[in-house]
């Protein structure tokens, strides 16, 4: 509003308010892996592409390597975004396990590797939420050493707020097991065993994260981000090691390695996946659906919240970014996708010390909706209904 002198009438746009948050989107997943035969103008090495669903755009990946078998398996679930980045071949498994590891070019300063995926959204305006790379997640170099790749998307998966689908190596429970030892993550998901797949006219062995990858997108899509991926099934032939699973008790395989954060496909009504864990060791953070949820409803209203940065902090502005929380909480709460959300001014923090520095801090109070993991029903044999035949 102009201060200056004025006669006449002015209009003053006034846009002070609220605003309606977006959700971010959820599904949309960064697939790294090899492709000797790609195109490669259509997929040059080291750079994020874009594929939205279409099978036509990825016959140009090629047939061999690891990127043309992980995205039909993921086709095979839905249609969904994918982010893929190709990397090369090296002379030989460790050289192309370096590749797959990537990190800054030293001459041209572009990320390789896995963290090409971190330029997609300044790229492709597309940011990748589930993260794999099929065929390098299960390689240790000896016992005492955790797999590099997974070790370096734990750090991109935070800056994305993304989640690692990880395949676990072939072997024992034990050797499963120890593999999960290996990870304390909220964003690392163990899977195993590998997956059957039909391909040409033969049933091939393939790693369990593409089809995975695929039902979590699948999942969101139809149901939404605060839904379990778990006793879900995938469009896959079958697993290339049974794993026994039970109703009514714990003493299965599937049970001790889901209690162990490795999560399993078992054959039950349908190819399923099953198991919520992931590798936190905080219980806060056990369940994927519960780090999800929390990823996508505060970076979207991180992301909705921009247009106050800056402003003057007055009452108003509290209220306006108070409100537009609070009634997004209240669709999430209709949707099922939270119990409750609240947000506030911090009553301790709001202090005329922080104000005059530019800080201002809003609460935000919520629960989570929890997947029904252990459903327990309690049987009681009564006389009441032997009156019944008198």
């Amino acid at each position: 509003m102009a201060l200056d002198f004025y006669h006449g009438l002015e209009i003053v746009e006034i846009d002070s308010g609220p605003r309606p948050i977006k959700t971010v989107k959820s599904s949309i997943i960064g697939l790294v892996g090899t492709a000797p035969d790609a195109d490669t103008t259509a997929f040059p090495e080291n750079t994020p592409v874009l594929l939205a669903g279409s099978r036509a755009a990825a016959a140009l990946i090629g047939k061999t390597g690891t990127l043309p078998s992980a995205i039909d398996t993921i086709f095979d679930q839905v249609g969904a975004m994918v982010v893929v980045v190709r990397v090369a071949e090296g002379a030989d498994a460790a050289a192309t396990l370096a590749n797959v590891v990537g990190g800054v070019d030293a001459t041209t300063g572009k990320y390789t590797g896995v963290h090409a995926l971190k330029a997609a959204q300044p790229t492709l305006g597309a940011k990748p939420k589930i993260l794999l790379a099929p065929g390098f997640t299960h390689q240790k170099a000896d016992a005492s050493t955790a797999n590099p790749v997974v070790t370096e998307l734990i750090e991109i998966a935070n800056n994305l707020r993304a989640v690692i689908l990880a395949d676990a190596p072939d072997g024992p429970d034990a050797d499963l097991v120890a593999y999960r030892e290996d990870f304390d993550s909220k964003r690392v998901y163990v899977l195993a065993p590998r997956v059957l797949i039909s391909r040409d006219g033969k049933t091939v062995s393939e790693p369990m994260s593409s089809a995975v990858a695929g039902l979590i997108a699948r999942n969101d899509q139809e149901r939404g981000f605060w839904w379990s991926p778990s006793n879900q099934t995938m469009n896959v032939v079958g697993f290339d090691a049974s794993i026994d699973y039970a109703h009514g008790g714990g003493n299965s395989r599937a049970n001790h390695l889901n209690e162990n954060a490795v999560n399993v496909g078992i054959r039950d009504v349908g190819m399923r996946l099953w198991g919520n864990r992931t590798c936190a060791a905080d219980p806060m953070w056990h369940f994927l659906a519960v780090v999800r949820a929390h990823d996508m409803i505060f970076e979207s209203v991180e992301t909705a919240h921009r247009w106050a940065v800056d402003r003057p902090i007055t009452k108003t502005l509290i209220e306006d970014i108070c409100d537009s929380i609070n009634a997004y909480g209240r669709h999430l709460k209709t949707l099922g996708a939270v119990l409750g959300l609240e947000a506030y001014p911090s009553p301790d923090l709001v202090t005329p010390q922080q104000i005059q520095q530019g800080q201002l801090y809003v609460d935000v109070k919520w629960t989570p909706v929890y997947p029904a993991e252990h459903i327990i029903m309690r049987t009681h044999i009564v006389g009441d209904y032997v009156e019944e035949l008198i």
